[in-house]
């Protein structure tokens, strides 16, 4: 452990029994507040769409949420446990890198870009975490290898290098790379952005499938028929706040801020 911090051993009574409970978190760059007092929950088994114009904090928050980024006030937990430190003694100590990469592994993360290692191949990609990890035994990672291989379409391509692959079966590689790990709660970073329009569909009809399984996700997207459809909130954010949050039909039928209307007049819902 580190030396202790400043930032507060208890932040506000969270949700403990929620998957991921969040109280006013900060986060800046800099002087540029990225972040501004978020709250938030998601329970168990709960698929919450984030929502809003570019630079409003979405993917920042998701990289919060698995660490990727210090925050700089508040807290958030996975289940129960604050990410990123450890109370002793009523002070705070911040946890040391090893300690936050075992905290991290509970939450698998899919990102706009593939970032598939270009020298291995499909079924490498997606063992080599838990074999590095050694999470399980060799054959249990080969089993659920082939099994998440099958579920998202691409046993074929199982030996086959990402350069040879679509965008959108890159995609699919990547959810399966996240889900070998056997993660409680599933972060995508706008995963259909970088796709031809064509190729959305196959990466949303696998996460349409996570969600229907009772997977816990927290998507940052801008396909507002996937938000409506499969999620079951909405938050809405803009200048790092959540503006609104709620039902899908609700915020997106009847948005209660002159902000999220305007948003959505320029979005396809």
């Amino acid at each position: 452990m580190s030396n202790p911090t400043q930032m507060q051993p208890d932040v506000n009574l969270p949700d403990l029994t929620a998957a991921v409970s969040i109280r006013h978190l900060a986060k800046s760059f800099g002087p540029k507040e990225v972040l501004k007092d978020i709250n938030l929950e998601v329970a168990e088994g709960e698929v919450l769409a984030l929502i809003g114009p570019s630079g409003s904090g979405k993917s920042t928050l998701l990289r919060c949420m698995n660490q990727l980024e210090e925050i700089n006030g508040g807290a958030i937990h996975l289940f129960g446990s604050r990410l990123g430190f450890v109370e002793k003694d009523e002070k705070l100590y911040q946890l040391r890198e090893k300690e936050v990469a075992r905290q991290r592994l509970p939450t698998g993360m899919v990102f706009q870009q593939f970032n598939l290692f270009p020298h291995l191949s499909v079924y490498e990609n997606i063992t080599l975490s838990p074999k590095l990890n050694k999470l399980q035994s060799k054959a249990e990672i080969r089993d659920r290898a082939m099994r998440l291989l099958e579920r998202v379409g691409l046993m074929e391509f199982k030996d086959a290098y990402p350069q040879r692959l679509s965008g959108g079966q890159q995609q699919r590689v990547a959810i399966a790379r996240a889900l070998a790990m056997n993660p409680k709660v599933m972060l995508f970073d706008e995963p259909t952005s970088a796709l031809d329009p064509e190729l959305v569909g196959e990466v949303l009809g696998v996460m349409q499938d996570l969600a229907d399984t009772g997977m816990t996700m927290v998507v940052v997207t801008h396909e507002m028929e996937f938000a409506r459809n499969v999620c079951d909130r909405i938050a809405f954010m803009e200048g790092g706040h959540i503006v609104e949050i709620g039902p899908p039909n609700d915020l997106l039928d009847r948005p209660q801020s002159s902000r999220l209307r305007n948003f959505l007049a320029h979005v396809e819902h």
